[in-house]
């Protein structure tokens, strides 16, 4: 067995773990070693059941320490709670019809108020008092995050593809064979979205699957620059009767024998005929006046026959294995982003809130991910574009103090490498390392000291 860094470090875990007392870990909720945790665990896929394992060594790695999520009402939040057994991590925020003004509250929170069932919660699109409101959970640590950063990123379902007969602006999805162009940079009554579709050979779309549904609501989530509030999609669904229940039709005459209505849709009043997805209401369904201005998703239809063909090639040909012809897929669950620049492709999630470098990355593995790997030039130009004003934490340390910086990838991280801002490294009491605020370079800085800090996932 090669003996290097990471196994010193294992066997200084291990070690220390022979001396374990209940005495000592019946206190702090906190891990031994968390890297020597995510280490172990690779050998060890059953870490987090062992019970003595995780129960002392792995508390916090393995989720057995209470959720950790923001407790404010701004969005500059530093403040955080522990939550009770079964609750959430939830981000109430309201924003005002009349002035545009946004308000927030991240806490703790039970179920049944994040699935809207207490009456102090409303979820979705309802006005009340004139103020717009939206209600989001999760369940990973401090994913609250009122000051959460976004970007402009690249959609990337496993079932997008090319397709021939689909225009180069438009999306394609070969599991349901659909073809559309999100419509976000106007908004227009439903009528004058429907002509502005067919000015390009389009119609607003037909949402008639629970899987186009989703396809949808993924792309909308990850290509937007609208605040989630301000995300409403006409769709081509319309009740064309002055009846009561109503009886909605797709653009090309179905009636609608799947549906993704919010709460309360469809109503009672006959003057609400038209619908819109709302991205405030998780993606849901609501009828409303056709005049109301909402942004549209338009929608081309694909030929029974090259549908077919593209599902024959799928089935009969092996799926292609050069960089050429295949993209890896960025997962983009818990707010990561594909960020895109020429050869250069990663899969990456800004932090804003602050902590020390063990805390920082123990985050990023509770989200299947690390801390950012930095090791061309041409990277951390494009990552510094993102974080320019805030100093970040990357995934470079001394391990237990050796002679070298590694990168959590193993790779070295040598002392004439262009990366470092002149004058750097430091001393090895500056064992950690981060992004400058001021220039695309890095520096290394005590690991207790707490900043924001970047996760990287691995391209799959």
């Amino acid at each position: 067995m090669v003996f290097n860094v990471n196994s010193a470090r294992l066997l200084a875990c291990l070690t220390l773990l022979s001396h374990w007392s209940p005495v000592v870990w019946a206190q702090p909720c906190e891990d031994l070693d968390t890297q020597a945790c995510a280490l172990l665990e690779k050998s060890k896929p059953d870490l987090c059941q062992d019970n003595l394992l995780s129960q002392s060594a792995c508390k916090r790695y393995c989720n057995f320490c209470p959720l950790q999520c923001y407790s404010c009402d701004s969005f500059n939040c530093n403040t955080t709670a522990a939550c009770y057994p079964g609750e959430k991590c939830l981000t109430h925020t309201t924003i005002s019809t009349i002035d545009g003004q946004k308000d927030i509250l991240t806490k703790c929170s039970s179920p049944e108020e994040c699935d809207g069932r207490l009456a102090s919660v409303v979820i979705g699109r309802r006005q009340i008092g004139k103020r717009n409101m939206a209600v989001t959970c999760c369940s990973y640590d401090l994913c609250n995050d009122p000051a959460a950063t976004t970007g402009s990123i690249r959609p990337t379902t496993g079932s997008q593809l090319h397709n021939a007969n689909c225009p180069s602006d438009h999306i394609f999805d070969r599991l349901t064979s659909l073809c559309m162009k999100v419509m976000d940079t106007t908004q227009e009554t439903f009528d004058h979205a429907q002509s502005m579709c067919q000015a390009i050979g389009d119609n607003l779309v037909i949402i008639d699957t629970h899987e186009k549904n989703v396809f949808i609501e993924d792309i909308i989530m990850h290509t937007s620059n609208e605040q989630v509030l301000m995300r409403g999609y006409w769709i081509g669904g319309r009740n064309h009767n002055d009846t009561v229940p109503k009886q909605f039709e797709w653009m090309n005459g179905t009636p609608f024998l799947y549906a993704n209505w919010g709460s309360g849709d469809p109503d009672g009043n006959r003057n609400e005929r038209c619908v819109v997805m709302l991205g405030p209401d998780m993606y849901k369904w609501s009828d409303t006046h056709c005049s109301n201005m909402f942004h549209y998703i338009c929608e081309r239809q694909i030929p029974l026959t090259a549908k077919q063909n593209d599902m024959s090639v799928s089935t009969t040909t092996a799926p292609p294995t050069t960089s050429q012809n295949t993209l890896s897929v960025c997962d983009t669950s818990g707010g990561f982003m594909l960020h895109e620049d020429g050869q250069t492709r990663l899969c990456i999630k800004l932090h804003s809130h602050y902590m020390d470098w063990s805390h920082a990355r123990m985050t990023c593995t509770q989200q299947r991910s690390d801390l950012l790997v930095v090791d061309t030039n041409t990277k951390l130009t494009k990552v510094f574009n993102k974080t320019r004003g805030h100093e970040y934490w990357v995934g470079a340390s001394v391990p237990n103090f050796t002679s070298d910086y590694t990168w959590v990838n193993g790779h070295l991280l040598t002392q004439g490498s262009s990366l470092w801002e002149p004058g750097q490294p430091g001393e090895h009491q500056e064992a950690c390392v981060l992004i400058e605020g001021t220039q695309p370079s890095l520096r290394g800085t005590t690991c207790t000291h707490t900043h924001r800090f970047v996760c990287e996932r691995s391209l799959e």
